[in-house]
């Protein structure tokens, strides 16, 4: 199934396999197992997150783990850590 993050022309498309959004997520199984699959409906549109946000939930519904680069042993800090952070408290949220 296809998951529409963002709108207007920041638009990006995921493919997942609709087994693993159903057993990560009870949000995704509700809807998705309602009126989303009775129409046939296999597009899935959140306007409310970033693709950066999204892609983080992905690695983690497929590996069940999060790389970050600021936890990797020889870490330098940049300024790509506090946008990491922050991707990462946004999926918490």
């Amino acid at each position: 199934m296809t998951f529409v993050i963002g709108e207007g022309d920041d638009v990006h498309k995921f493919i997942i396999h609709r087994e693993v959004a159903y057993y990560h997520s009870d949000t995704f199984r509700a809807g998705l197992a309602g009126a989303f699959e009775e129409a046939g409906v296999a597009e899935y549109q959140i306007d409310d997150t970033t693709k950066e946000v999204f892609k983080m939930m992905v690695q983690f519904m497929y590996r069940e783990d999060i790389e970050l680069k600021s936890l990797k042993k020889d870490a330098v800090y940049t300024m790509e850590w506090d946008t990491e952070c922050e991707n990462l408290v946004d999926l918490w949220v």
